[in-house]
C-alpha cells in the first residue's frame, strides 16, 4: 500500500490543533526537530514507519 504522505501530513496537523499540541511540543515528543514536524505536515518530507506508530501512539 502507498502512503500518500500530503494527506498524512494534513492528518496529523489536524489532530495536533484538535488537541491543541503545538507542533514543537509533539515533534519533541516523538524525537523530531519542529522545523522537520513543520515540513512534514506540509508534505515536503516523508516520516519513517517506525514514527508513524509512535505518532499514532500519542496521546
Amino acid at each position: 500500500m502507498k502512503i500518500d504522505y500530503k494527506l498524512l501530513g494534513e492528518r496529523i496537523q489536524e489532530l495536533r490543533k484538535t488537541r491543541n499540541i503545538k507542533q514543537y511540543g509533539l515533534a519533541e515528543s516523538v524525537g523530531l526537530s519542529g522545523p522537520f514536524m513543520s515540513q512534514v505536515e506540509n508534505g515536503k518530507k516523508q516520516l519513517s514507519q517506525k514514527c508513524i506508530k509512535i505518532c499514532q501512539k500519542h496521546p
